[in-house]
């Protein structure tokens, strides 16, 4: 923590300087720059206002870095700013994002349970063909069968009445 007796005069004077001279070469930069006609000395006439200004006013300058230094005022209220922001933007994207997953989800079930249906009765129709085909091939073993075995007991009693009717008894 910085108290104000650290900063007194000599610093606000070089921030001063150091602040005209930067706003010097800025100056006479941008007016190179733009292509402003302007006096010849504008930029240093202004330099040397702000530098005036900066060296009178040593109260403000104290006092902006006793806020933006001493206990982190500035870098607390920073990070409450991004952090509620950052909150506030997670939120919204918690927010988005579970409306999308409910609306995929839903469109899934849909989806899944058309085909499972489509599936079933696909399913059921094959089954119910290979039922039907089974039991007409069933049918046909078993009147085939039981012709062969109708005629077979046939013979059979025939031989057998046969053969006993030409024993004596």
């Amino acid at each position: 923590m910085i108290s104000l007796s650290i900063v007194k005069e000599p610093f606000s004077f070089f921030l001063s300087f150091f602040l005209s001279f930067f706003l010097s070469f800025f100056l006479s930069f941008f007016v190179s720059v733009c292509g402003i006609r302007v006096k010849e000395h504008t930029s240093i006439y202004l330099s040397i206002y702000l530098s005036i200004y900066l060296s009178i006013s040593p109260f403000i300058i104290n006092c902006l870095i006793y806020f933006f230094v001493s206990d982190a005022l500035f870098l607390s209220l920073y990070f409450f700013i991004s952090l509620y922001s950052l909150s506030l933007y997670l939120s919204k994207s918690v927010h988005n994002l579970s409306i999308y997953l409910s609306i995929y989800l839903s469109l899934f079930i849909i989806y899944l349970s058309i085909y499972l249906s489509q599936s079933v009765h696909n399913l059921s129709i094959y089954l119910s063909q290979s039922v039907h085909n089974l039991s007409i091939y069933l049918s046909q073993s078993v009147h085939n069968l039981s012709i062969y075995l109708s005629i077979s007991v046939c013979s059979y009693l025939s031989i057998y009445f046969v053969c006993n009717s030409l024993i004596p008894t």
